[in-house]
């Protein structure tokens, strides 16, 4: 239980056993300093982030989220962040690879600002209002899951690699743009191999224009998304 801001202070790391449930108090944060180290397994052994009980606390927005100020080899792979106001939120020249996770009922999944490095693959987006949000950021995004969130991609000044991820049930956009340039999408599937479909997903605000094709023309094998659907 924590149950106020925990800093991780340069030298400290932060790790936690797979399957550890970690309930953080209403506001509270983990700002990381040093590095966050933290790899749980699948199917039962993620480590998990949510509101603090009783269960009328489970809401988006209940703590801060996870705050990464550092530029060492910070890792989040196999957990489950879920209730916070930004699940993990990436400072200026930070860096942070973030795979393999369940990033659910937040109000923005991940947020990054002048990132450093960003990796960003193989993870489930599941109902957030926003799911991830790039400020003058590159990176990753590739082979990731969305579903069920009003936006999934936002891009301001950033142009990551955004590839084979699979958009599923999106309720207002998969990709919505303010770059100043014009921006090549990857091989991504979007629910549907319609042209038409596809362009009503992508919302295009700044004088950069986005191409979208090639794109997957079916849906991918269901393993090399951010989740296990069966």
């Amino acid at each position: 239980y924590i149950s106020g801001n925990l800093i991780i202070k340069q030298g400290q790391v932060l790790t936690a056993e797979p399957g550890v449930v970690i309930e953080m108090a209403a506001n509270a944060a983990i700002i990381i300093d040093g590095k966050i180290y933290i790899s749980g397994y699948p199917k039962g052994g993620e480590v998990i982030f949510k509101a603090a009980r009783p269960f009328q606390n489970y809401h988006k927005g209940y703590w801060q989220g996870i705050i990464i100020n550092s530029n060492q080899e910070n890792i989040i792979k196999y957990t489950v962040i879920q209730h916070a106001k930004t699940g993990i939120e990436i400072k200026p020249e930070a860096y942070v690879n973030i795979t393999d996770n369940i990033i659910t009922q937040n109000k923005i999944g991940i947020i990054a600002r002048e990132a450093g490095k960003l990796s960003i693959v193989r993870n489930s987006f599941l109902t957030n209002f926003s799911d991830i949000v790039l400020e003058q950021t590159k990176g990753t995004v590739e082979s990731n899951f969305f579903q069920g969130s009003l936006k999934a991609i936002t891009l301001r000044e950033s142009y990551p690699d955004i590839s084979n991820n699979y958009f599923k049930q999106l309720y207002k956009s998969a990709v919505e743009s303010g770059n100043k340039h014009s921006f090549q999408l990857g091989k991504n599937w979007w629910g549907s191999a319609d042209r038409g479909k596809i362009e009503g997903l992508i919302v295009q605000k700044g004088k950069g224009r986005i191409a979208f094709e090639p794109f997957l023309e079916k849906m991918p094998d269901l393993t090399e998304s951010g989740v296990d659907l069966k």
